[in-house]
């Protein structure tokens, strides 16, 4: 399992508070906190550090060209490449990942200590959905845009990606009763209701923050279910992936079992077999009801392939308040053993193929005053429900009830 430490990198102080700073990634993983607090920062940092595992292990990068300069482009696609120029001496991030340890301690920069690991390593798809994503549904043409964010590039590149896929093909959405098109002549998402066809870019921003994130994600789950991935390859990786197939085939020494066996091995290195589903705010305009769909659906996809990770920053407490549920399922499931007739009841309140084993679950609370994370307990392997979240809801009935004491006695 994945594990991060990190101090003094923009919001983030003292870091983890416990197990000597080190904190668990885990299959699905949630942060939470105030504006400021580091939630974004954090996520990006995962989704840069599991990009950079990867791109060692591919031979996109060689680990030996990675410096200061090198390390400080690439936050630059996340845009979080300031936070190296204050205090940066004190900085200190270590990574460990499934095939590489990273240590980054500014202290003794230029070079990052850089281990290899002998454990089996597979190709994660890397997908950060920036909470910008409404932009691509809200405004026509957006993609012809100049100046876009490069993560909110990237991510409108497998939205074009996603489009063509879906293009003959009518999309169930998570909630309300339309579905989804998209029509290639017109270049645009549709809504079919009940006698009405409607453009995305006149929806709700409901339907224009949900459509982006739900499309591309179920799309990226559906390439590696299918094993259709190789238009993800850049040239590049291309012709250096048939150039490792070239130089196997022609290894005489081989033999036939032997070259079966390492032609699977290229191909793993190259074509990803998991799904790495980094998301800002699921919750955007949309209403409670809603959002726990949304949700639903996203665990859903990361049910479909073991290896996958959901990991999502909210200011919402409904996303929080709905793992329990989440988790309850996974246990009643596994309760009922093979009673197909109890799991078709259970089925009914809640889908199974979206439960969460509570071993899989995590989530971090962050305090933007003295820039800590901060591990939300369970009950019995819930979730518990004292989080910064739920005290402002308790925050806000304190308040009121304080008002109508005064009201009582003084008016």
């Amino acid at each position: 399992m994945a594990k991060l430490k990190i101090k003094n990198f923009g919001p983030i102080r003292d870091g983890f508070t416990e197990n000597d700073g080190w904190f668990e990634i885990k299959k699905n993983t949630f942060f939470i906190g105030n504006q400021g607090s580091g939630k974004s920062t954090l996520a990006k940092l995962i989704s840069t550090l599991f990009w950079l595992e990867k791109a060692i292990y591919r031979g996109d990068i060689n680990k030996s060209s990675i410096n200061l300069s090198e390390f400080h482009t690439l936050l630059k696609y996340h845009q979080i490449y300031d936070y190296l120029l204050e205090e940066k001496e004190n900085t200190y991030i270590e990574f460990i990942g499934k095939k590489y340890h990273f240590v980054f301690d500014f202290n003794t920069f230029p070079k990052p200590t850089i281990d290899l690991k002998t454990e089996g390593y597979s190709i994660p798809q890397i997908m950060y959905v920036p909470s910008e994503r409404l932009l691509l549904s809200a405004i026509r043409n957006a993609f012809n845009i100049k100046g876009l964010p490069e993560n909110l590039f990237s991510f409108a590149e497998e939205l074009r990606n996603a489009q063509k896929y879906y293009q003959e093909k009518s999309i169930e959405l998570p909630f309300g009763k339309e579905l989804l098109t998209f029509d290639e002549e017109e270049d645009e998402f549709f809504l079919h209701g009940s006698g009405y066809k409607l453009r995305l870019s006149e929806a709700s921003s409901g339907f224009q923050s949900l459509v982006p994130l739900f499309i591309v994600s179920k799309y990226l789950v559906s390439l590696i279910n299918e094993k259709q991935n190789k238009n993800h390859l850049t040239v590049s990786q291309s012709l250096r992936m048939n150039d490792e197939i070239s130089s196997i085939i022609k290894n005489k020494d081989l033999s036939k079992e032997e070259m079966e066996l390492e032609l699977e091995k290229i191909t793993a290195k190259y074509y990803p077999s998991f799904f790495i589903n980094i998301v800002e705010e699921p919750e955007l305009n949309l209403f409670p009801d809603s959002q726990w769909k949304v949700l639903e659906s996203l665990i859903g996809f990361n049910n479909e392939i073991d290896d996958n990770k959901l990991i999502i920053t909210t200011h919402s407490p409904f996303i929080i308040n709905f793992l329990p549920i989440a988790v309850k399922s996974y246990s009643l499931k596994h309760k009922t053993g093979n009673d197909r007739k109890l799991q078709s009841k259970l089925n009914e309140v809640y889908p199974l193929s979206s439960s969460i084993n509570p071993d899989d679950l995590v989530v971090y609370e962050l305090d933007e005053k003295n820039g800590t994370i901060n591990k939300l307990e369970d009950y019995k392997g819930l979730p518990s429900d004292d989080n910064y979240l739920n005290n402002k809801l308790g925050y806000i009935n304190d308040t009121f009830t304080n008002l109508l004491e005064i009201e009582d006695k003084w008016m």
